[in-house]
Formats: structure tokens, sequence, C-alpha cells
């Protein structure tokens, strides 16, 4: 598993990204303006650990989840899609969390 800390990566200035999350997909410098602020929010014991990539050239799935100082978090599980430009630099992306349980 890889570790990632939540921060923007590299991607192109005309990147889309659709989560469940938000009503509409977040784009440019807002992506990454909206990334930077989760980031900001977490705590530093908070990470985002790739369990396995799928790779298809372009196109990438991952499966993910997140950590607490090396702890796994309750439902926070998820997948994620993304395709890179002619650069390699993620120009799309789609985030699919693990949804939380209802509250009876």
């Amino acid at each position: 598993s890889a570790t990632w800390r939540p921060r923007a990566p590299a991607s192109a200035t005309t990147v889309f990204m659709r989560t469940r999350s938000t009503p509409e997909p977040s784009r440019g410098t807002k992506l990454r303006e909206h990334l930077d602020r989760v980031a900001d929010a977490l705590p530093d014991t908070f990470a985002f650990v790739v369990d396995d990539i799928a790779d298809g050239g372009d196109t990438v799935g991952v499966r993910w989840h997140v950590e607490n100082d090396g702890e796994p978090l309750p439902f926070t599980r998820g997948a994620s899609i993304y395709k890179a430009d002619g650069n390699g630099l993620l120009c799309s992306g789609f985030d699919v969390p693990e949804p939380a349980p209802l509250k009876p």
C-alpha cells in the first residue's frame, strides 16, 4: 500500500473532477483550492492509503481508504478513476466514496 498525504496532485489547468460529495464538478484552480481546503481541514495524522491500482495507460483506477495515525477509519473506503492528458497530467477524475450508514 502507498500512502498519500492529501495535497493536490499535478494536474492540467483544464482538469475536471466530479465527486458524489459536491453537486457540481470542480475545474482547474477551483479543484486545487478545494483539495487544499480539504487537506488543511484534516489532521496531520490522516493519510489516504492506496490499496490497489488498475493501470489502463492514460486511465487509472484506484481503490483507497483513509487512516488516522496508521489505523483504518470506518466508512472511509472508496474508488477513483483518473485520466491523464498527453503530458501525463491529470485532466479528469471521478471519486466514489463509501456511503456512510443511515442513522435510524
